[in-house]
């Protein structure tokens, strides 16, 4: 099975728009969890027939800035992860679940982990990692716990230079 996800919408307006209008409804949306008027935004595209998904909030250092979410760390106490979390989970409704953006100290961790994911699991949402390295705690958990799980194996890179990269790019992909 191939599925196309588009990730990080909402830090630009222009560009969170136009994947919204533009993009088939095939294609499935995860947005920022601090992205302005989140609700709105999650409305639009599902009624574009695209499927949503919220960013989870994790510290990476290379990611986009999160707007008034603080992430989950590896040395923040249990509870508050929990709490940040749910932060992030408040903003908006209508979301399939939650796309981790790339390892962390967050999905390596079991303990860190498993509170997280039986949150997620327990309001029924799932999972997607982008390029998890080898098999994660997140993954171990969604198991356990009867969680919907995806993971990606291909970036398509929207920052690929020249006519034809993003169609050689589909090419490799098939």
């Amino acid at each position: 099975r191939v599925g196309l996800l588009m990730i990080n919408l909402g830090a630009d307006e222009a560009l969170t728009n136009r994947a919204i209008e533009e993009l088939p409804g095939e294609i499935s949306l995860a947005f920022l969890p601090g992205t302005p008027d989140l609700p709105r935004w999650l409305q639009r595209a599902r009624d574009r027939g695209h499927e949503c998904y919220l960013m989870l909030p994790v510290e990476d250092p290379s990611g986009p800035a999160e707007r008034g979410i603080r992430p989950l760390e590896g040395n923040a106490a249990p509870a508050e992860n929990l709490q940040r979390l749910r932060t992030a989970m408040s903003r908006g409704e209508g979301y399939v679940g939650f796309v981790v953006p790339g390892p962390s100290v967050v999905s390596r961790s079991d303990l860190i982990a498993r509170p997280l994911m039986k949150e997620l699991a327990d309001r029924g949402l799932a999972l997607v990692e982008i390029n998890p390295n080898g098999v994660s705690a997140m993954y171990r958990l969604t198991v356990e716990l009867g969680m919907g799980y995806a993971r990606s194996s291909t970036v398509l890179d929207y920052k690929l230079a020249g006519q034809g990269s993003v169609d050689s790019n589909l090419e490799r992909l098939v």
